[in-house]
């Protein structure tokens, strides 16, 4: 069946998504196939296939597709399974460079992601490496408007939901009974972004999550206003940041995710483990840093790459540095281009709680969150992203 192409929200079986505008959608049975009008058949085009039953993990179930449509093919490169933030929370990635036995060499971008317990989504993205650098921006965009559609669910859990707790001020802590969680808490993961011609990259990604012992959790962090003002699901509903979790014999399940172990840490800390990974109760930093941090990031998806590096020097009578170096890549299968940019920056800073102003010389005022998940002073997250303190030389 051949539907009209269109910038406006589609849908299939149990996705949602906005076709590329000028690209046409074909579905049939379970599969549904989005291609643009200017490419050859079979050399460029989306294809989302139908839920299917999960029996294991979701990396385990993609692994085992992506073995499946590759078969008679040989592999010319295979990237790990990766975290892909534009296709939303809990999705993985994998990237595969693949030759037909024709010699025709395409890469092919498998996206997967379990929306519900037992259920695993599969797209695939596939190009001829002649054309991937062209539908780079077009790929994103999707990747971005791709959903999981599950309203029905969605409306009966926010119905059911029991009131909101007017108290956000509790110190972080697994009640007595183990079966709530009240406070802010944070953790770590590191993140595999890939770059132009298959390489990789890897980074630190931070995760926060504001648990209520009514049974909600905020699952984000607020870059603006007062950390303990946050309630659901009066906030982020709309924006899926406000989720219902349950605590039931030594488990979690937060959202639609499957359910984790869940153990408290000995200790004042008051840390607790979630599937295995430690959380750290978010406080405010309990002394002025001193000494110069440094931060390196990267990103990549197709033909583009890109490095940044950030340093921030704190004195200890207030006064602060700052530099910043960004250089971008872009590989097609004949040229290559870099770009450079260099700024720096100095002035005067303040820490009020979780917020860090930055007064620049220039007269320009920033202002972001600062945070020590640890404590210990030898890494901040400012504005999301890791710096770890230099050692001195």
């Amino acid at each position: 069946m051949l539907m009209g192409a269109s910038a406006y929200a589609q849908q299939f079986r149990e996705w949602s998504f906005q076709v590329p505008k000028g690209w046409q959608m074909t579905q049939e049975g379970e599969t549904a196939m989005l291609t643009p009008p200017d490419a050859k058949v079979g050399t460029i085009y989306i294809q989302l296939f139908q839920g299917q039953s999960l029996a294991g993990d979701l990396g385990t179930w993609m692994e085992e597709r992506v073995k499946q449509d590759t078969q008679g093919m040989t592999i010319l490169r295979s990237t790990p399974l990766a975290a892909v933030a534009e296709a939303g929370p809990g999705a993985l990635q994998k990237l595969v460079g693949v030759q037909a036995s024709h010699g025709q060499q395409s890469m092919k971008m498998y996206v997967g992601q379990s929306p519900a317990p037992g259920v695993g989504e599969l797209m695939v993205f596939h190009s001829d490496l002649s054309l991937r650098q062209r539908y780079t921006g077009v790929l994103n965009d999707f990747l971005r408007s791709l959903r999981f559609s599950n309203a029905k669910t969605g409306a009966i859990q926010q119905q059911a939901a029991p009131p909101p707790s007017q108290s956000t001020t509790a110190a972080p802590g697994l009640d007595k009974g183990g079966t709530a969680l009240d406070g802010w808490y944070v953790k770590s993961r590191t993140q595999t972004v890939p770059g132009p011609s298959f390489t990789i990259s890897v980074q630190v990604v931070w995760d926060f999550y504001r648990f209520f012992p009514n049974g909600w959790v905020y699952t984000s962090l607020p870059q603006q206003g007062d950390l303990n003002a946050v309630q659901c699901p009066q906030a982020g509903v709309a924006e899926k940041k406000c989720e219902q979790y349950v605590i039931r014999g030594g488990t979690i399940t937060i959202g639609q995710q499957q359910a984790k172990s869940l153990e408290p840490v000995p200790g004042p800390e008051g840390k607790i483990r979630v599937g295995g990974v430690p959380m750290w109760p978010l406080q405010p930093l309990r002394n002025t840093p001193t000494g110069t941090y440094k931060a390196v990031t990267g990103s990549g998806i197709l033909g583009t790459a890109a490095l940044r590096v950030r340093q921030i020097s704190f004195l200890p009578d207030g006064h602060f540095s700052s530099s910043q170096n960004a250089a971008v890549t872009s590989s097609t299968s004949t040229t290559s281009a870099t770009g450079y940019r260099n700024s720096e920056g100095a002035g005067h800073f303040s820490i009020n709680g979780y917020d860090l102003m930055l007064q620049f010389n220039s007269g320009t005022q920033v202002k972001q969150r600062i945070l020590a998940p640890t404590q210990d002073m030898k890494l901040l997250v400012i504005g999301g992203t890791a710096y770890v303190k230099k050692q001195p030389e």
